[in-house]
């Protein structure tokens, strides 16, 4: 799950990377169409300024020769008709000029302007092709991370799969140490009864000696007490062995825990042993030097009863050995029970997480191989889109340059001419108002 998690993080990090650098050429070509649009407008609108202006002079110049016709045909005289006659000349002359410079300006209007209009096309067609570019990244990232996220949901279905096969492993195991406890506990209750029978034989063949005997009532009280205590100790290590499967770290599995949880169940096999054969065996042991504390001492202490209490106590000392052989026996059925269960169950746990991987990598290696596809092709897209659009931002922004150059080198000549054209137009209108006068 963490390579896919981390699979699906480079994944988008290079479709982040791939992307970025067309966003700035996105932005820089929005700029140039504003830039582009501007210089439209100017064509537009400064034209328009100039035509208009020209066009009102003129029809002002045209008002004034009218006005000096009429004072001409008032008064007629040679001088008049023509000075006239050269004004009204001068006045077509100007009239002509003035219609050619505005010829001349529509035409520069109407070429740059289809140029312009030539230049958003081709930009518009570059900013076309990146978002064209772009979406075509952003279907190959979400392919990839759509296959990622295919492979992360299979992957939970076998985990849960997986955690569900150890569940009832863990049932099976759970049902053998219970089988288990209740032999032990079997075996326990026999003890009890057995302890029981013998410090009853042991208080009735002691009995006639017994009194003003402290000592030897002390050693018999040791006896009973040690044999509960081997009681205590045979139940202590069967409930460790029913606590293993407590122990069990399924949720961890089936990932790197797997190991750990074997290496568990082996310790507790071993620890399971090694105490309840030492427990047995030193209890036993002190159960047997116990038995032949007393035996001693009656016979130092009562020297006139020894064969009678030798003869009384024989059976109770044997009671005493076959008990021990009992725990010895029991000990190892055990050890042998739990140590078969815990051995089929890690054989089992380790099949099982054996079975998990090989799926685990059969899913997630043809994932890595695609993903590692797609990143090819997203980071080969972007080259080519960004190389691309690169030479055709050039190529407009070059262009928008020259436009603009262009432009205000015809508009200046434009000026100039329209300039002079007015001053001409001025000094007709200054000899008409003087014919007039």
């Amino acid at each position: 799950m963490r390579v896919l998690t981390e699979l699906r993080g480079t994944l988008e990090a290079g479709a982040q990377k791939a992307l970025a650098p067309l966003t700035a050429l996105e932005q820089r070509g929005r700029t140039l169409g504003t830039q582009l649009q501007q210089l439209g407008a100017r064509l537009g609108s400064e034209s328009t300024a100039l035509s208009r202006r020209a066009t009102s002079r003129q029809g002002q110049l045209e008002t004034e020769l009218t006005q000096t016709r009429a004072s001409a045909a008032r008064t007629p005289s040679a001088t008049s008709r023509s000075g006239l006659a050269a004004l009204e000349a001068e006045a077509s002359t100007l009239a002509r000029s003035s219609a050619e410079a505005s010829d001349a300006l529509r035409v520069l209007t109407a070429s740059l302007s289809t140029q312009v209009g030539s230049a958003s096309a081709a930009l518009s067609t570059a900013l076309s092709a990146l978002a064209t570019s772009r979406q075509a990244i952003e279907r190959l990232a979400a392919s990839g991370i759509s296959l990622i996220k295919d492979a992360e949901s299979k992957l939970e279905t076998l985990r849960k799969a997986t955690l569900a096969q150890i569940a009832s492993l863990e049932a099976t195991f759970d049902a053998a140490i219970e089988t288990i406890q209740s032999a032990a506990n079997t075996f326990i209750d026999g003890l009890r009864a057995i302890i029981r029978q013998f410090r009853a034989l042991v208080d009735a063949a002691t009995g006639p000696v017994m009194a003003g005997a402290d000592a030897l009532q002390d050693l018999v009280t040791d006896l009973v007490t040690t044999a509960n205590t081997l009681i205590e100790q045979v139940e202590n290590v069967v409930g460790l062995a029913v606590g293993a499967i407590d122990l069990i770290p399924v949720d961890a599995l089936p990932m790197p825990l797997a190991g750990p949880t074997i290496d568990t169940l082996t310790q507790l096999a071993t620890q399971f042993a090694t105490q309840l054969e030492n427990g047995a065996k030193a209890a036993s042991g002190q159960l047997t030097t116990l038995a032949g504390t007393v035996s001693s001492a009656i016979d130092s202490g009562r020297t006139t009863l020894s064969e009678q209490l030798d003869a009384a106590l024989a059976p109770l000392l044997a009671q005493a050995d076959q008990l021990t052989q009992q725990i010895d026996q029991k000990r190892e059925e055990i050890e042998t029970q739990v140590s078969a269960q815990i051995a089929a169950v890690g054989t089992q746990v380790d099949q099982a997480i054996d079975a998990a991987r090989a799926q685990i990598d059969a899913l997630t290696q043809p994932v890595l191989t695609q993903v590692a596809t797609y990143t090819q092709q997203v980071e080969s897209a972007a080259s080519a889109a960004v190389q691309s659009a690169t030479t055709a931002l050039d190529g407009a922004s070059q262009q928008a340059s020259t436009l603009g150059e262009a432009w205000g080198k015809g508009l200046d000549q434009s000026r100039a001419a329209f300039a002079a054209l007015e001053a001409r137009q001025t000094e007709l209108s200054s000899k008409l108002r003087a014919l007039r006068a």
